[in-house]
């Protein structure tokens, strides 16, 4: 866990935010790239010599770890598919020995055929500090009460908050979804600053708060973290009206299967984890549309 001494603010311009780690988030760009390409190479050649399937695939596509001599060729690599998911089930794609793996997720399945995702302890650590580094940018951390409403189990969104939040040292609620009005009652006794839930169950929490009848000036929530789905600004309007002391609230989507990506919903930018992506747009495949690749 950080201490709180290795948080800091960076002031650009007019604006301040808050690092959770400053060594990367302030890293020179070469330097960064760098770094990129070492992980970059290094998974490359792991997936290429223990998966069948991206060894497979990878031949189909006539490429070889050999041929990744720097980042940009990253859009050399095939892409992989939801349906590649579907047929690998259940453990396929893991490349990991068995003793390694400390947790599985697995998806609801209402598509298809549920997709099982394996984490190392690694895995989770990386997790959890890409969660962590999003929750400080956006000014949570030490003594900072969040609430967790995300479901906890299988979907992997309250867990990933949960260890996020502990990572900063944040006091956590792990209410999980539903039992509405004991949601209320503890945001209101403990504090809560943050709540983290799905968009949809953002809007009827609001409506049940208001029904509730308690006047907002009693509760100290100052921040919403909305996620796992994807929300229009038709949702950001409605809880900017409804019962949120400031109007933050923080993009937040799940992106293939270990990390997480943040960025401000009000001013519509994104923050990227540099060390688990590299923003790339490979033209030759899928023409002039950017996309988020795992490093």
């Amino acid at each position: 866990m950080k201490s709180e001494a290795d948080v800091r603010t960076a002031s650009k311009g007019r604006r301040q935010q808050r690092l959770f780690d400053a060594r990367i988030e302030e890293m020179p760009l070469e330097d960064l790239e760098k770094l990129q390409f070492r992980y970059l190479k290094q998974l490359v050649y792991r997936v290429y010599s223990f998966s069948v399937h991206y060894h497979e695939r990878m031949k189909a596509n006539g490429v070889h770890p050999d041929d990744i001599t720097r980042l940009s060729d990253i859009t050399k690599l095939p892409f992989m598919y939801k349906e590649d998911l579907r047929n690998q089930y259940p453990t396929g794609l893991v490349v990991s020995l068995p003793e390694e793996l400390v947790r599985y997720h697995v998806s609801s399945g209402t598509t298809g055929k549920p997709t099982v995702v394996a984490y190392t302890q690694k895995d989770i650590d990386l997790w959890a500090e890409s969660v962590a580094r999003g929750l400080t940018s956006i000014g949570l951390g030490r003594g900072d009460v969040i609430q967790i409403s995300y479901g906890y189990g299988l979907f992997t969104g309250g867990l990933g908050a949960h260890d996020g939040a502990t990572n900063i040292g944040a006091s956590v609620i792990p209410m999980s979804s539903g039992n509405t009005e004991k949601q209320i009652m503890l945001m209101h006794d403990l504090g809560t600053k943050a709540l983290a839930c799905t968009p949809s169950y953002a809007l009827y929490f609001a409506e049940a708060l208001e029904r509730s009848n308690i006047p907002r000036e009693q509760f100290q929530l100052k921040i919403g973290i909305f996620g796992a789905v994807d929300y229009s600004g038709i949702f950001g309007n409605a809880f900017k009206h409804s019962y949120y002391t400031a109007a933050e609230s923080v993009y937040h989507r799940r992106i293939y299967y270990r990390y997480e990506i943040f960025g401000k919903f009000k001013s519509r930018r994104s923050s990227v984890y540099e060390i688990a992506y590299h923003a790339a747009c490979p033209d030759s495949q899928i023409g002039n549309t950017g996309n988020l690749c795992p490093v």
